[in-house]
């Protein structure tokens, strides 16, 4: 659906993200989970096994199963998974699959590829908004 990219000035692309089109789910978040684990193991055939992780944080209101929409949208629910240093990629350091929640019943996955160059980019990119002030 949408696409971001952060480059840098003089380092080039560091960053792309990739972000879905709206999924429609239940408060459950059963459509939305089920795209993520679709997409998940298709990526692990490709990069090997990642690091996931589906846990509510601590102290959240938003802990029965209903909850699980509403807690991705209050940022008290994550659902990603995170392959460091993938196989059979180069000057690519991290990919990212991320479960977004953008309503009680609506939410996207993301996709998320990190470059080598991520640091020296951000570096530069931060220099530019310092001198802007």
């Amino acid at each position: 659906e949408t696409y971001a990219v952060k480059i840098g000035p003089l380092s080039g692309l560091c960053w792309i993200k990739a972000i879905g089109k709206d999924i429609e789910t239940s408060v459950y978040g059963t459509a939305l989970k089920s795209e993520f684990e679709e997409l998940n193991a298709k990526i692990t055939k490709v990069y090997g096994t990642g690091d996931t992780t589906d846990m509510l944080l601590t102290g959240s209101i938003w802990n029965e199963p209903n909850d699980f929409m509403m807690a991705l949208r209050k940022n008290e629910r994550l659902l990603f998974t995170v392959w460091e240093n993938p196989k059979n990629l180069e000057k690519i350091v991290q990919v990212g699959l991320l479960a977004s929640a953008t309503g009680s019943d609506t939410g996207h996955v993301s996709l998320e590829y990190s470059f080598e160059n991520k640091e020296r980019a951000e570096q530069e990119i931060s220099a530019l908004e310092d001198d802007v002030f």
